[in-house]
């Protein structure tokens, strides 16, 4: 009786994030955008394994990339604009660190775009965005968050 051989096996499948697991701060808009941010990371762990079968996924996951970095740009370019507003006196540490991760994620793009090195990309989208997320959350965004409300309660 002949064996099949065996067929290549597939990258296990991406653990998905999901909402009850992020952090809570004090601002409901701002759990709102990281929420929204979960649900784009989560489509583009499920495209992952798709794009080197399928040209229509390597497409969308594109998109998808682009759409991440435009709503990132968007959220901290709104959060940086209430620091500044309301006086965070922490405010340069912050937003050094929005700077440091949107260049990561635009120099992240551009090699997926040049190289097409999927593992890579792979390895920042399952362990090191999420994990910087997590952390960058439940630190800075949650005394940010703290400062902020307590900011626009007082100034009403």
């Amino acid at each position: 009786m002949a064996q099949n051989a065996p067929t290549p096996r597939e990258p296990h499948p991406p653990r998905l994030l999901r909402h009850e697991d992020l952090p809570r701060v004090a601002l409901a808009e701002m759990n709102a955008v990281h929420e929204d941010e979960i649900d784009m990371l989560n489509e583009l762990l499920v495209l992952l394994p798709q794009t080197g079968t399928y040209a229509e996924a390597r497409h969308a996951l594109d998109h998808r990339l682009q759409a991440l970095l435009e709503h990132l740009r968007t959220h901290f370019s709104s959060e940086e604009e209430l620091m500044r507003r309301y006086g965070f006196p922490v405010y340069p540490i912050h937003k050094g660190e929005h700077d440091r991760v949107r260049a990561e994620l635009e120099q992240i793009i551009a090699d997926w775009q040049t190289d097409g090195d999927l593992s890579a990309l792979r390895h920042y989208l399952y362990e090191v965005f999420p994990a910087w997320m997590f952390q960058h959350i439940a630190s800075m965004d949650r005394v940010t968050a703290l400062f902020l409300a307590e900011a626009t309660q007082s100034r009403g």
